[in-house]
This record gives C-alpha cells, sequence and structure tokens, in this order.
C-alpha cells in the first residue's frame, strides 16, 4: 500500500545538488537497503545481526528509511545558506521559522545525524538502536552531544508543527520498512550489532546520495565441492603434500569454523593450504569472500598472480570485485589491466571471475569488495578508532581472514592484532594464520584474543605448551585442538652453514665460479648500497641487482617486477646473477638463490632467509 504524505512532508529537501526531496532519498535508500541485504550481505554476518533480533532485515530498511530524519528539522530546512526559494517552499508549507535565531554555534554543533538519533529516541527507540543513524556520517556521537538539550531548540522539538512531520516521517520510515513500532521499541543491539548495521546503513546512504548508478556484484555462491578427493588439485594442480592433506582432512571434519594457526616450515605450501581452509571455512560460516593480509606491498604483489587463479578455481558464474589494498596499487600492471575488463565477456565467450570494480576501489570501501588482498595495516586499522570504522568492519564480517608472516609483526603491531582478532570473533569470521617460525607464547595469545568474546567455557590443555612442529592449532565452537603432522614424506633439506668475515666478493667469485644465482641480505640500506657498488665493479653492473625500501615507488614496484621474473617461479634464470638487499627480499618473495650470504640476524629471521 501507499502512505499518502502531507505537504509538509513532501516540501523538506534532502540534497539541493541535484535536488531531492527527504521522502524520496529515504524511499530510494530504503529500496538500497533491501537490495543491499537480499543479494549482497553474507548469511554469517546475516547471522550477528539475527541473534537476538529475527526481523533484522525490516529494521536494516528502517534504518536505512530513517537514517536523515534529522534533515526534518529547522536548523536544516531554514539554514540561511541554502537557496531563498527552498527555504520559502517550507515556510510555505506551514513549517515555521522559531521565533528566536538559532545561534551559529550551535548551528555549527546541531548536526543532522545527532538530530536524527535524538528524534528517534523521542520516539522511544533504544539508545543502542538510535546511535547507529546517529553515526552514519562516519563517527558516532559522543555521550555529551548526545544528551545535549540546548540542540533541542534547533531540532524544532516542542514546536507542535515540526514535532507533527518528524512524526509523520518516522511513520512513512516503518511503513517502508514493514517493520511494527512495537518489534522496533523492544529492539536492544550489542556492539558488533551496532557496528554491522552501522556500516550497512552508510553503504545505503552512500549508494542513494551516488550521481552514478551504483551495482554491487552479488554475494560469492560457493560450488561445494571442496570436500572432493581431487579438489586440491582441481584447484592448483599439483597434488597435495603432507601439510595440506593434514588441512584437508581436519577442515572437512570442522562442525564450526574459527581461528586455525598454521606452524610450517617455508616452501611447503602454506598458501595453497590457507586458500583451501578459506574455502571450507568460508561454505561452513556462510561467507562470501577473501582477505589475505600479508607483511608488506612487496609480498602483497608477489601473492597477487597465485590468488586471482585460485578465485578463478573457484568462482562461481559471476563476476565479482577484487580490491589489492596497499597505498602503489595502481602501480601494478596486473591490478590495472583488471580495472579496463568488460565484466560481462572478457575472451570470447569467457566470463572473468574478477574485476576491479571502481567504486569498490576507494580507500573507504575497500575492504567491502568480495575478494581483497593487501597489507597487514589494512586489517590492524579495524582496530583504531577512526570515521567510518564501520564499514571495515562490515567488509571483514563477510570474509575469511588469511593472517600470512603473522611473526614478522613486533610488540606494538601485535596488541592491534590481538584486539583485532578478539572483533573477528565477535563476528565469528574464521581467521586462518601462518607463519613458518611462530614462538608458542604468540600462538596462545592468538589463539586467546579470538576466543576471548566466547562466552562458553573454553578448554585448555596441551595446546598452549606444544612444541611439536609442523603443528596445525585450531578451534572447532569453544574447542582448542590440535594436529601433529609428519612431513616424513619429503626429502629432508640439508642447509650448509659457513660463517665468514672476509672479502664479500672474492666469496662470490669461488662460490659462482661455475654460474648461479647468489642473494646478499643486509641489515642497513647504506651497506647494501656500499656493497651493491664493489659487486658492480667487480663482477660489472649488468651481473648486480639492487633492493631495498628507499627506492621511489614506480622504481620499487619494477625491480620487484623484474626480481620475480628472474629468480621467481618459472622464472628467466640468469646464468650469473646477484642480488643485493634489506630485510624486504625476505618476506613472502617467491624467490629462489643457489646460495645466500647475510649479515647476523635474530634466528627467526635468518630461518625466512634460507625459506
Amino acid at each position: 500500500t501507499r502512505l499518502l504524505l502531507s505537504q509538509s512532508a513532501q516540501s523538506l529537501w534532502a540534497k539541493t545538488d541535484p535536488m531531492q526531496e527527504l521522502h524520496v532519498h529515504m524511499n530510494n535508500s530504503a529500496r538500497n537497503a533491501q537490495h543491499i541485504w537480499r543479494t549482497w550481505v553474507s548469511h554469517g554476518a546475516m547471522d550477528v545481526l539475527t541473534l537476538s533480533c529475527h526481523f533484522a532485515e525490516h529494521l536494516f530498511v528502517f534504518l536505512a528509511a530513517a537514517h536523515d530524519l534529522g534533515k526534518a528539522t529547522p536548523v536544516f530546512q531554514l539554514n540561511p545558506r541554502i537557496p531563498i526559494e527552498i527555504r520559502e517552499a517550507v515556510l510555505q508549507a506551514g513549517l515555521p521559522q522559531p521565533k528566536r535565531m538559532i545561534a551559529d554555534s550551535d548551528r555549527k554543533r546541531a548536526r543532522h545525524s545527532l538530530a536524527t538519533q535524538a528524534i528517534l529516541e523521542q520516539f522511544g527507540v533504544d539508545t543502542s538502536v538510535a546511535v547507529v543513524v546517529g553515526g552514519h556520517h562516519g563517527k558516532p556521537p559522543s555521550e555529551q552531544e548526545a544528551n545535549s538539550r540546548a540542540l533541542h531548540f534547533a531540532f524544532g522539538f516542542k514546536m507542535d508543527q515540526w514535532d507533527d512531520v518528524q512524526k509523520e516521517l518516522f511513520e512513512y520510515a516503518l511503513h517502508l520498512s514493514q517493520l511494527k513500532e512495537a518489534d522496533l521499541l523492544s529492539v536492544k543491539l550489542t556492539i558488533p550489532q551496532q557496528m554491522l548495521l552501522s556500516g550497512l546503513v552508510i553503504l545505503a546512504d552512500w549508494i542513494s546520495s551516488s550521481a552514478e548508478t551504483v551495482t554491487l556484484p552479488d554475494r560469492w555462491i560457493l560450488r561445494d565441492d571442496y570436500d572432493y578427493e581431487d579438489a586440491f588439485f582441481r584447484r592448483f594442480h599439483f597434488n597435495a603434500n603432507p601439510l595440506q592433506l593434514a588441512v584437508i582432512e581436519k577442515a572437512t571434519r570442522i562442525s564450526k569454523a574459527g581461528i586455525c594457526v598454521i606452524e610450517a616450515p617455508m616452501g611447503c605450501g602454506k598458501t595453497e593450504a590457507a586458500l583451501f581452509l578459506a574455502e571450507s571455512f568460508a561454505s561452513e560460516s556462510k561467507r562470501t569472500g577473501v582477505y589475505f593480509a600479508l607483511p608488506s606491498r612487496a609480498t602483497a604483489d608477489g601473492i597477487l598472480s597465485r590468488y586471482i587463479n585460485w578465485i578463478h578455481a573457484v568462482a562461481d558464474d559471476e563476476p565479482h570485485a577484487l580490491v589489492l589494498a596497499h597505498r602503489k596499487a595502481s602501480q601494478n600492471k596486473q591490478y590495472n589491466a583488471l580495472r579496463h575488463l568488460n565484466i560481462q565477456n572478457t575472451d570470447g565467450d569467457t566470463k572473468t571471475a574478477v574485476f576491479v570494480h571502481e567504486w569498490l576501489a576507494g580507500r573507504k570501501l575497500q575492504m567491502l569488495a568480495d575478494f581483497a588482498i593487501g597489507t597487514i595495516d589494512q586489517l590492524l586499522m579495524g582496530a583504531l578508532r577512526h570515521k567510518f570504522l564501520a564499514l571495515r568492519h562490515l567488509g571483514f564480517a563477510n570474509k575469511v581472514v588469511i593472517i600470512d608472516e603473522v611473526h614478522a609483526y613486533d610488540a606494538y603491531m601485535d596488541s592491534y592484532l590481538y584486539r583485532m582478532l578478539t572483533w573477528l570473533g565477535m563476528y565469528h569470521v574464521p581467521v586462518v594464520v601462518l607463519s613458518a617460525t611462530l614462538p608458542v607464547s604468540i600462538r596462545k595469545k592468538l589463539v586467546e584474543a579470538y576466543m576471548s568474546s566466547i562466552e562458553e567455557e573454553q578448554s585448555a590443555g596441551a595446546w598452549e605448551e606444544s612444541q611439536s612442529y609442523p603443528l596445525l592449532t585450531y578451534t572447532d565452537g569453544n574447542a582448542v585442538k590440535q594436529y601433529a603432522v609428519s612431513m616424513v614424506e619429503q626429502t629432508p633439506k640439508i642447509i650448509e652453514i659457513e660463517c665468514f668475515d672476509g672479502d664479500i666478493g672474492a666469496q662470490l667469485e669461488d662460490l659462482l665460479g661455475n654460474g648461479g644465482c647468489a642473494c646478499v641480505i643486509v641489515n642497513t640500506v647504506k651497506r647494501a648500497q656500499a656493497i651493491a657498488q664493489q659487486l658492480a665493479e667487480r663482477f660489472g653492473a649488468e651481473t648486480v641487482f639492487l633492493l631495498h625500501s628507499r627506492f621511489i615507488a614506480v622504481d620499487r614496484a619494477e625491480r620487484e617486477r623484474k626480481l620475480l621474473e628472474k629468480v621467481g617461479k618459472n622464472g628467466d634464470r640468469p646464468g650469473k646473477w646477484i642480488v643485493v638487499g634489506t630485510q624486504v627480499v625476505e618476506q613472502s618473495l617467491d624467490i629462489d638463490f643457489d646460495v645466500l650470504l647475510t649479515d647476523c640476524c635474530p634466528m627467526d629471521l635468518l630461518l625466512q632467509r634460507i625459506g
């Protein structure tokens, strides 16, 4: 049925460029909210919202429709800065100017988002619900702001005409959402529910306010064949090794996915194991994407191709949004090529599995893409207070999260990582953690941080102190389990280590007498530059290659690309080549050398360099 609005309600404006009436914006936002809920939000995120509210969809649509009710106030509608003809139309519709002037200081404080929260609370909506729309401009109001009775004059409270039109539009939002007022007034939201609904309302508002037509990709629908015997081979085109077989076996037996920590040597296929596990976890937990977090931009760029190939293997018949989440993504040629795809038909009759959705590629929205790969800071920012934090949390709540090289983060970063793991636990988001050199104490903290939001009594035991290696530590509901992996089927790798304090050039001349590729890793940029210069004079500039973190972004991206082309998987290996670099060389770059010369360093870093 159609609800007829009074002339007063129809006279109110929401936007002036281009002109859009408030009731039209409310209707558009409600329609977009319903579409987002039914086609885009993961069912796993929905479950968080429906735990205590069986009418969660209707509540979301109501909040989306009502988010700008605060514009139905004299402080907004009769602002002296807007064209006089707009103000005149409001006055002629019977909505009066306040008898006393609204002070400029009150006008600045009386934001319409704050007014919306106040209006809903006036009608009996619980603060835990009203604050969702109070924060739809990116930051919820403080308790002091929300309780500022001095602003109620600016909001038109106690002025009959304004009270009446606010009540009318409140009922219009209920009508659009098909939500009963008694149900609305009974709702109290938890903090995780507030966060997710805030993100959803912001998303619906931005789509409704966009000058362009925005279409979100439909949610990723899993093929649900991950547990077949040959599934791993079909994903990656090689047979699973003992570690990967252990992951496959355990993944298919987990009834309620949580966190899984995989500790295993470098080069034994943890990346493929994690992606396979993420697919299984996404199916069990009803998530619609994956975020792959890595320690640096170089490592994210290095794994991008493998990540895209995996997506192609598991994608459904619809194209899905992909984001490379770091500041220099525009310099990645493979990623840029995905910006210009015709997503309907890219190669004859073959559709692409992923493309770059330009609207979702922006800094505030990038975590809403179905699939994302980037630096760890994108995840850690979820533990910081900043504007539009809710959008970032909404993006992660839809996904499985993979965290690679977790041993590489310092104590300062770890504190934010533990906080973010607690948030992910609240959303029941599955997490896969990878490391080759993880201290037992850190493993314990990672699992405990994730489990801290679970109300049931947690199991304790040998998992907290186990020294087994390789090792899977994983949760199934509130139970923590472990599995020690036997790698006896693999041929042991013999690493010869020799300490020397002499001429690096002479040492390399001896080691590379018959050719080969060598890597020299030192602890400072200045030392790397000096050694590279000395070696270039001895072996020739074309034989020596320098990589460190102080190159300008364009040059560093090109050097990383060349490094992968030469000594990466299936690279065109030179007859003799010497790479000199700092620590940026050692982490997650899938490269291979015949010999390594390194400065003294902590044992875990030495193992990474060997790997």
